[in-house]
């Protein structure tokens, strides 16, 4: 995999990328409806299992964010090798962080669920569910630090089709093996997702090979320790934070079970998250990420008044857009409400907290765009530290203080859901506004670390 001759613009970028995400976004859709076509407890039951697949994943997630910002910045400086370095060094860490998540998934399912005392009609088919779909883990980590490379070389068009074999096997596998005579019931979401992510990272590591070899004199003690202490110092924050919003998501999750007309609400929600996660969460984070590489590569070539003009644009914009986006969805969300339930008072709560997706989208919107653009500068530690405090700090407090209010479930999803984001976007468009001039220098040591030799 060879180095383009110029550097992506953000726009270049980000088409390929948004498109990627909705692909990926997609898997979970389908799942989420096939599980609607079934009943509410199931439905509830897919969406608490993607929770614990999501913390399975969270150190993956965080090693891809901190990938990303070293691997820029090393490319804007012209240090190839060192980049090349750390692709690999992150290959070998997602392998793995990818099978220890996969062995804690497939060993405690059971316990995990019993030990958040989730109802019983929830809890059987929500274990079964994440004991299937566990053994997907590995392939799965794999194939986002396969992404994340192809998108920091250059190469988002490629991440989109490797993505987009992913998801078609998935998607195709899942509605085969859950109607007609070859129905497997909620296995077939699990097995295909397997099958799909193998497929898709063995494509992959087909177009990153180059990029994970390295020449001998490379490979020093010292040299690794070195690297993987300033990846580590990137990841970290971000991979603990995702665990930390996971986990405060489940928390959330058992509140609303708990109100009043909790399951409907609890299922609603979880069709709502996943209409948002395909139009607005994965479009943005491949937003985010554009965003991450293009302000990384600027921050290498110590261009910070470009990275903050361009942090600063992408933010505004993302904004706007994700406010048109949610109008659209509330406008439509009957529509949404009768596809993905067949209860009339699951519907309602889908309507309901639809109506509110202006507001919700917009500030997903200009959060992670800021998010990205501070993640580029090498600032992972404060943009997860907001992220993760917004849900335990913010969000799971005001859910708990709701409950013992006694206000019904819906009311208690929308306000918890609402308030923190716009928590969270204040503080990142606050950090943005002051500039992102002032981790200059520790965005420099970060690609200076490792190794010397520039390469080629």
């Amino acid at each position: 995999m060879r180095l383009l001759k110029r550097h992506l613009t953000v726009g270049e970028m980000t088409v390929p990328l948004i498109a990627c995400s909705m692909l990926n976004a997609f898997v979970g859709l389908a799942d989420t409806w096939i599980a609607g076509s079934i009943s509410p407890g199931a439905q509830a039951a897919v969406a608490i299992g993607e929770q614990f697949l999501y913390i399975a994943i969270c150190m993956v997630s965080g090693l891809t964010i901190g990938l990303s910002t070293v691997v820029s910045q090393a490319l804007g400086a012209r240090k190839i090798s060192l980049a090349r370095a750390y692709a690999a060094d992150g290959m070998m860490l997602a392998a793995v962080f990818g099978l220890a998540g996969a062995i804690v998934g497939i060993l405690l399912p059971n316990q995990l669920y019993a030990f958040l005392q989730i109802p019983t009609n929830v809890a059987q088919v929500g274990s079964r569910y994440l004991f299937i779909c566990s053994f997907g883990n590995l392939p799965f980590s794999l194939l986002l630090m396969v992404c994340a490379l192809l998108r920091s070389f250059g190469r988002p068009l490629v991440a989109l089709m490797i993505t987009a074999l992913c998801s078609i096997i998935s998607v195709t596998g899942a509605f085969y093996f859950t109607h007609g005579e070859h129905n497997i019931g909620i296995d077939a979401l699990g097995l295909s997702w397997l099958v799909g992510s193998t497929a898709a990272v063995i494509l992959g590591l087909a177009f990153v090979h180059r990029a994970l070899k390295r020449p001998s004199r490379l490979i020093v003690v010292d040299a690794l320790q070195e690297r993987l202490s300033a990846l580590l110092k990137l990841a970290l924050p971000p991979a603990f934070s995702e665990i930390i919003y996971g986990v405060a998501t489940i928390l959330f999750f058992r509140e609303v079970l708990q109100a009043s007309g909790g399951l409907a609400a609890q299922a609603g929600y979880a069709a709502c998250q996943k209409i948002e996660e395909t139009f607005a969460t994965m479009p943005m984070q491949a937003v985010s990420q554009s965003v991450a590489c293009v302000v990384g590569r600027m921050f290498g070539a110590a261009n910070f008044a470009a990275a903050n003009e361009t942090g600063k644009r992408a933010t505004v914009w993302s904004g706007a857009a994700m406010i048109l986006v949610g109008a659209l969805i509330a406008l439509i969300s009957p529509a949404f409400a009768h596809s993905f339930s067949a209860s009339a008072d699951t519907q309602g709560a889908i309507g309901t907290i639809l109506c509110f997706a202006p507001l919700l989208y917009a500030g997903l919107g200009v959060s992670t765009a800021a998010g990205g653009a501070l993640d580029g500068a090498g600032r992972c530690a404060r943009v997860a530290f907001v992220y993760s405090g917004s849900a335990a700090l913010v969000r799971l407090p005001v859910a708990v203080l709701l409950l013992l209010c006694g206000v019904d479930a819906l009311t208690l999803v929308v306000t918890a859901v609402l308030l923190p984001r716009c928590v969270a976007s204040l503080i990142l468009v606050n950090d943005l506004r002051i500039g992102l001039g002032g981790s200059g220098k520790p965005a420099e040591k970060v690609i200076a670390s490792g190794l010397t030799p520039a390469g080629t």
